[in-house]
């Protein structure tokens, strides 16, 4: 598919890093990230923290709350097709420090599409157009193209926050 890296983000759950090891050696060109999808009723939060970490992020009634927990951490927060289900604006959107956001998807329509770039542009985060696929054949549908080689899920913590090159 001519990708060099994808990140496997799982509802609620994190890859079992045997399962990833064993993957890796499938395909040892292939960079994989390791993340999860932290879901709320309304929203969802991609997470990805340094190799190494706890998998466990316990539930959090709220989405700040969840965020700094992750950056504790020193990871990342990419939200995850925003506005998806319904809402033209939520208030924690402004309190959050948001690392990303995705704004486009196989789960986003032109409107969300719309909302989640106008929110990126004026808070000033990083885009992301992500395949949001849970079938094989639609993955790479969408992607992103990163100037450099990432080699880890930490590199990609680095890549987003702006820093280490």
């Amino acid at each position: 598919m001519g990708l060099r890296g994808i990140a496997l983000t799982e509802h609620d759950v994190w890859w079992p890093s045997s399962d990833l090891a064993t993957l890796q050696g499938q395909y040892p060109k292939l960079t994989i990230f390791r993340g999860s999808e932290y879901a709320f009723r309304d929203n969802h939060l991609l997470i990805f923290l340094p190799d190494g970490e706890s998998e466990r992020i316990p539930r959090y009634n709220g989405i700040v709350d969840l965020i700094d927990a992750v950056h504790q951490r020193n990871g990342i927060v990419i939200w995850a097709h925003p506005f998806r289900f319904g809402a033209e604006w939520l208030d924690w959107v402004d309190a959050a420090d948001l690392d990303g956001l995705e704004v486009s998807s196989s789960n986003m329509d032109r409107r969300t599409r719309s909302l989640a770039q106008q929110v990126a542009e004026r808070r000033g985060l990083r885009m992301f157009c992500n395949s949001d696929t849970h079938e094989l054949e639609t993955v790479g549908e969408y992607f992103n193209e990163i100037p450099r080689d990432l080699r880890s899920t930490l590199d990609f913590i680095r890549f987003v926050r702006g820093s280490g090159g």
